[in-house]
């Protein structure tokens, strides 16, 4: 299912019921926080921060093109700076320059 989603930002919701029915889970809904008598009250105005598919992206604002996988640069992590100049023999991985 996440790899799906990573191909093509979608989520099938057949095949995810599916796999939690295997697993004895119930079907996965979407209920909207209007649905709930027992949300909480916050103290201002929770704005309509749903997807079309009845999702919440809280990272909607800090990555509006969505998090997207960096094949040259997310298969490594960044080297510390300290470890860097601790040892003049290690070179930052690719993409973290």
């Amino acid at each position: 299912m996440e790899a799906r989603y990573e191909l093509n930002q979608t989520v099938r919701y057949d095949v995810l019921n599916q796999l939690r029915a295997r697993a004895g889970m119930p079907d996965f809904v979407v209920h909207p926080q209007s649905a709930d008598p027992q949300h909480g009250d916050y103290g201002y105005a929770v704005g309509p921060s749903l997807q079309a598919d009845g999702l919440i992206d809280y990272f909607s604002n800090q990555l509006p093109m969505g998090y997207r996988f960096r094949v040259s640069q997310d298969y490594l992590d960044d080297i510390p700076q300290v470890e860097l100049m601790l040892n003049p023999n290690l070179q930052q991985n690719p993409g973290w320059q």
